[in-house]
């Protein structure tokens, strides 16, 4: 199924507010979910960073997925897993800098993951209405790594805001995903049923606020 991602989303939402603005924004994300490092070194290949992260988890599901593509001369390396708990770690880096506050490649990373979910459950036929980040990101441990060398990364911004780089990360990680999940239906159902969870636990606790505001239960 991932073969229907190529050619969608090419100038979504996100993009054309990162060229008005200058950035994307962590709506929702909190700060202190990204670890910042000084420098990552460059002959690393994420995987004593991301065997960090799993070796706080309570239960992994599945091994670590690694991602990775060049497209138009940008390099993305991800390495990823989900934890079968709710705790959330993304570190990010760019030309081996960590980005403290994530950005433009984070934003990317998630968008194409809720996208990729979306398509997984439409495809399963489960009418669970749309996934939002918050539901892929729960359980969600990730390092991003995108080399770029047309891009000058300032250190003190803690920050990447790009809107190619938001785009190349996106693409590679729908693509990518959508391929490893095709391969490993087994992974790609236990996956999608914590995130079809984390929708409805969130869903759930919307109506339950929806209802104390309105006294649902007078309604004839």
């Amino acid at each position: 199924f991932f073969e229907s991602f190529e050619g969608e989303d090419e100038d979504d939402e996100e993009i054309q507010r990162m060229r008005l603005d200058g950035g994307g924004e962590f709506d929702g994300v909190e700060a202190d979910w990204f670890v910042f490092k000084s420098l990552l070194n460059a002959d690393n290949d994420l995987t004593s960073e991301i065997s960090e992260l799993v070796d706080k988890a309570d239960e992994t599901i599945g091994d670590v997925i690694y991602l990775s593509d060049k497209k138009d001369n940008v390099t993305v390396k991800i390495a990823m897993c989900y934890d079968t708990d709710f705790s959330t770690e993304i570190r990010t880096y760019i030309n081996n800098f960590a980005s403290g506050r994530g950005g433009s490649h984070c934003e990317g990373f998630l968008a194409g993951l809720t996208d990729t979910f979306n398509k997984v459950l439409e495809i399963q036929e489960e009418n669970c209405g749309k996934i939002t980040r918050s539901d892929v990101m729960e359980g969600l441990y990730a390092v991003i790594k995108v080399d770029d060398p047309n891009f000058t990364f300032d250190p003190a911004a803690h920050e990447v805001k790009d809107a190619k780089v938001y785009k190349i990360v996106k693409s590679v990680v729908k693509k990518e995903f959508c391929k490893y999940l095709s391969e490993n239906p087994a992974i790609a159902k236990e996956l999608s049923g914590k995130v079809r969870t984390a929708a409805g636990a969130r869903k759930a606790v919307g109506l339950a606020s929806l209802g104390n505001r309105c006294n649902v239960g007078n309604i004839r």
